[in-house]
């Protein structure tokens, strides 16, 4: 039986032992996740934590509606018992009417069919868990002339631990450059996640640095074998300079034992092709909206 639980009943730690065993476990679905990216969030259940779906949630005139989180690609419902994956419709149908209307993800192991609030979204990944010979033999061959040329260009400094403040001011700095603009609000819930996650060790990144200014930054988040690409950019004038192309070398060079490198998307061409030149395979998940908003 699925059972919908708000925040205050849910048994944080049968909640993270479902994800960490699901078959299908995302980094974005465990309860210290949600608490720093999530303005509210309740939940579905099935059973005794056999099954979760995570209910991300805000209210406006006094109306209740279900929202996808900043910074969280994947949501959906994630179990030890694949056959769940199979009942989306049901999970759906376990949302309270109070939540007038639902924005939200389901994960590439959901499958949904022929449901008119559905659309399809794409995500690239990249098969790890070899020596890195075996992994950069499969690169292009101009992003190996790429790599051949600027990997060491000793004209920059490099830093492996951005601090936090100093990161999200660059991504703040970068995103205005390219005319994307978040809310202070997300800023902030990003200083959190990137705090939570530094105190697990998970959180890393990569800056490139000229005259004691930041350039060019990645920023990625490495657990349960896999390796989330996060927030990240390069500013214009140093983009001849191909930093971003080093720095996910310098990421698959490090961690290249892990299982799989996540680039978290893309549905925008340029940023899709740029992923594949590394030997990227494109996975698709749900994006599901229905409802007043």
């Amino acid at each position: 039986m699925i059972k919908y639980l708000q925040n205050k009943d849910i048994n944080y730690q049968k909640w993270d032992e479902c994800i960490q065993y699901s078959v299908n476990t995302r980094i974005y679905a465990y309860t210290w996740w949600l608490d720093s990216v999530c303005e509210h969030w309740d939940g579905l259940v099935y059973g005794d934590y056999e099954a979760v779906m995570p209910l991300p949630w805000k209210q406006k005139y006094l109306l209740k509606y279900i929202y996808q989180p900043p910074f969280t690609q994947q949501l959906g419902i994630f179990s030890t018992n694949s056959s769940h994956f199979q009942k989306v419709q049901a999970y759906i149908s376990a949302i309270p009417k109070v939540f007038v209307s639902i924005d939200t993800t389901f994960n590439d192991a959901n499958i949904i069919e022929n449901n008119k609030y559905a659309t399809t979204r794409r995500n690239q990944v990249l098969k790890l868990a070899t020596y890195y010979d075996e992994i950069c033999h499969k690169y292009d061959k101009r992003l190996k002339e790429i790599l051949k040329k600027y990997s060491n260009n000793y004209e920059f400094d490099i830093i492996y631990h951005l601090s936090i403040i100093d990161n999200v001011k660059f991504i703040n700095k970068f995103y205005t450059s390219i005319n994307l603009y978040l809310k202070n609000d997300d800023y902030a819930r990003l200083t959190t996640l990137m705090t939570t996650l530094e105190a697990k060790n998970i959180y890393h990144n990569i800056s490139y640095m000229k005259n004691n200014e930041i350039i060019g930054s990645q920023t990625y988040f490495v657990h349960n074998h896999r390796i989330y690409l996060s927030v990240g950019g390069c500013m214009n004038e140093y983009k001849q300079y191909h930093i971003m192309h080093c720095m996910y070398d310098m990421i698959i060079k490090q961690f290249h034992d892990k299982s799989l490198l996540d680039f978290e998307g893309s549905e925008i061409e340029g940023v899709h092709f740029f992923n594949s030149r590394f030997g990227a395979l494109d996975t698709y998940y749900t994006h599901y909206r229905r409802g007043i908003w």
